[in-house]
């Protein structure tokens, strides 16, 4: 009777006619499964800002859920679930605590309005076990500035506790090796209500209480004992990063949560800590004419001497310049922006203080492994014009190709050879194994590169490991077992973190090149990678304003030796793959790749990315091959989630270096590529229109 009511008041105040604003909707709280909402455990219709990546970790009734969500879009998110359960265990693993993975999705319909409320519906643990799995429409509206009222029905878990009607049959055991989505559940079964109200006192503290249509079947009397469906929670935000909150769930535990919120968007230095570039130059009348430069070779050494000296202070070298009475073209080398549009940006003012009055014409082009690639071609009278207009003007000035050679530059001496090199500590990790979710193995790192002449590089990374404990990885023991599994290609890689060193992470030569119009080509040679020897040749086709690009590449490999040294095991393989790159706009990128994998299956890739102009990417990728689910083990097939993290975001300073983190779920056989550096796509597009006009507001900078 208690529930009949607090649902009845819900769906009563619910039609009151308030509304909040599109930026007072957004949710600043999370639950303890990582879902954007004001209330405790159960779901609401709200969605959190656009793009914020947020990891919460919560404990209560002896489990630990460590939850990484991310605001894919303005009304969809997504969850990636790492659960560990205290004393429940899977059958044979003499483990005593279960570990779980799982991915929720949730869409928000519509947001809501002065007499309608906000609508979502979800799917949790769609793609696992089936442990967590439910499902749920949910409605969330507004009732003042402070109080958030919520009700929606559930099924699965979501449907356990009170349910008022059945919709089909559902099945309720877990599944053996997860990865497979279960879509035959989804909808079907019990169905329950649920409630809840949230209250915010201020930007800072929030009051929760809700009716939970959970009934944790699987954990009463074994983990925790379930006395009440209501809980209760206080939520504390100490700043716009750090969540705190506590609840008592159940009416018999203590729950506490913590989450760390990411905005991808903004960076934490504010206005970050680059130097401001130097004005633009701009030329007097009557001096536009003057040619008389043009017989003066010491005129024009000084010239080149002096561009070079001035990008060099800006961090961009200059490899080669072709310079006539009305035009000019800069082949450089960006070592220092990780934004191309702001390296073209500092490069052209500079040419507007450096080069005579006469040059009208400005062209920069990248110089990518020693090639040209994507070159910028802007009218000086432009840059004077629009230097204090939006970067959009001058965007729309601007004409990009790649169509020049290496040719027809003149070099400047002691660009080739030449050798770069760093030395300093890296740290490898390594999750979800079943005996230590965490491990890590900390590496004292040299590595360097040899640029021989354009197009020829010579590459090598060393290590030396200090400690950790990669080497303790379990093999896949106490949970799903493959049957006649494939060749061990990527699962013995807790073999190659035994000993100390040195080890050799890869060595290698590569040769980069243009083959055409539109086209570029790379054949590498050596130790290609951790585990893998061989030859590697890839040829990609891009043309400059394409958001569409096309590449094939091919590999012959051996397997290495465990040490990590110059041996080589009797595992050899032809492996290869056509892929096609599609910019579909609105800073959304897919990839697909098609062909045969390390352990000789056959299948495809798809990877769909977020990508933000200031260089942060987060992304997921699904790998499918005919390598059965049997055989391939645990999780069914491969897949995972990659997260970008550029540097300049975080230092606020300019910089190239990135970190990258991959999160699968298990490492497997099936589906497994060769690591190979220095592929080409990435690298060129970054210079091409469609690339560049996402990040050219960065051009004035």
């Amino acid at each position: 009777m208690l529930k009949a009511y607090f649902l009845i008041a819900i769906s009563g105040l619910s039609v009151l006619p308030v509304a909040l604003s599109a930026e007072e909707q957004t949710a600043t709280w999370v639950n303890t499964y990582g879902v954007s909402g004001g209330l405790i455990d159960m779901p609401t219709a709200e969605v959190g800002p656009d793009g914020r990546l947020i990891t919460t970790i919560s404990h209560f009734g002896g489990t630990t859920k460590t939850n990484l969500s991310f605001q894919l879009t303005p009304r969809i998110s997504g969850v990636f679930r790492y659960s560990g359960i205290k004393g429940l265990t899977a059958p044979g693993s003499g483990l005593s605590t279960y570990f779980d993975r799982s991915f929720d999705v949730h869409y928000q319909i519509f947001d809501e309005k002065t007499y309608r409320p906000a609508l979502a519906v979800g799917l949790r643990d769609f793609l696992g076990t089936g442990l967590y799995t439910g499902e749920y429409v949910v409605g969330t509206k507004s009732v003042g500035p402070k109080l958030r009222l919520t009700g929606g029905l559930g099924w699965g878990r979501l449907g356990s506790h009170g349910s008022f009607a059945v919709m089909g049959s559902r099945p309720t055991q877990t599944l053996g090796s997860g990865g497979i989505p279960n879509y035959d559940r989804w909808f079907r079964g019990p169905v329950a209500g649920f409630a809840g109200i949230n209250y915010n006192h201020n930007d800072r503290l929030g009051f929760s209480v809700e009716y939970s249509s959970d009934a944790y079947v699987r954990e009463d009397r074994r983990i925790f004992d379930v006395k009440s469906p209501f809980n209760f929670g206080a939520k504390y935000k100490f700043n716009d990063t750090v969540q705190l909150g506590a609840s008592y769930m159940y009416g018999s535990e203590f729950g506490l949560n913590i989450s760390i919120s990411i905005d991808p968007k903004s960076s934490p230095v504010i206005g970050g800590n680059d130097t401001a570039p130097q004005p633009v130059a701009v030329r007097a009348s009557q001096s536009a004419q003057d040619l008389g430069w043009t017989n003066e070779a010491e005129r024009q050494d000084q010239i080149k001497a002096a561009l070079a000296t001035a990008l060099a202070r800006e961090g961009i070298t200059l490899e080669g310049t072709r310079i006539e009475g009305r035009s000019a073209e800069l082949l450089i080398r960006n070592e220092r922006f990780d934004i191309e549009s702001q390296a073209v940006g500092r490069a052209m003012r500079i040419m507007t203080r450096v080069l005579p009055d006469s040059v009208e014409t400005l062209k920069v082009t990248y110089s990518n492994q020693g090639i040209p690639a994507g070159s910028v071609t802007i009218s000086r009278s432009d840059i004077e014009a629009l230097e204090h207009a939006p970067a959009t003007d001058i965007l729309n000035r601007a004409r990009f190709s790649a169509d020049s050679s290496a040719l027809s530059f003149d070099s400047l001496e002691g660009t080739y050879p030449r050798l770069t090199w760093g030395l300093g500590p890296i740290a490898k990790f390594s999750v979800f194994d079943p005996d230590s979710p965490v491990r890590a193995d900390l590496l004292a790192q040299i590595e360097g590169q040899y640029h021989i002449a354009p197009g020829w590089v010579a590459s090598g990374s060393f290590n030396y490991k200090l400690g950790g404990n990669l080497d303790g990885l379990s093999p896949n023991r106490g949970g799903f077992v493959a049957i006649n599994p494939p060749h061990a290609v990527r699962s013995d890689a807790r073999l190659y973190a035994v000993g100390r060193g040195p080890k050799i992470e890869h060595l290698t030569i590569a040769k980069y090149g243009r083959l055409g119009e539109n086209l570029y080509g790379r054949m590498t040679f050596g130790y290609l990678e951790q585990m893998y020897a061989g030859v590697s040749g890839e040829v990609l086709w891009k043309p400059v304003s394409s958001r569409l690009a096309l590449a094939a590449e091919l590999n012959y490999v051996v397997q290495r030796d465990f040490d990590q040294r110059f041996g080589l095991q009797d595992y050899n393989i032809a492996t290869g793959h056509l892929s096609a790159y599609y910019d579909l706009g609105k800073g959304f990128h897919t990839q697909v790749d098609v062909g045969r994998y390390l352990a000789g299956d056959y299948g495809a890739t798809v990877a769909v990315d977020r990508e933000f102009g200031n260089g942060w990417r987060v992304g997921a990728y699904v790998t499918k091959t005919n390598l059965s689910s049997e055989r391939f083990g645990e999780g069914s097939f491969d897949k995972g989630i990659k997260i970008t993290l550029p540097m300049s975001w975080a230092l606020g300073n300019s910089t190239q270096k990135s970190t990258e983190t991959v999160i699968q779920s298990l490492t497997r056989d099936g589906g497994a590529r060769v690591n190979v550096n220095g592929r080409l796509y990435n690298t060129v597009r970054e210079t091409h229109r469609a690339e560049m006009a996402k990040t050219w507001g960065r051009f004035w900078r």
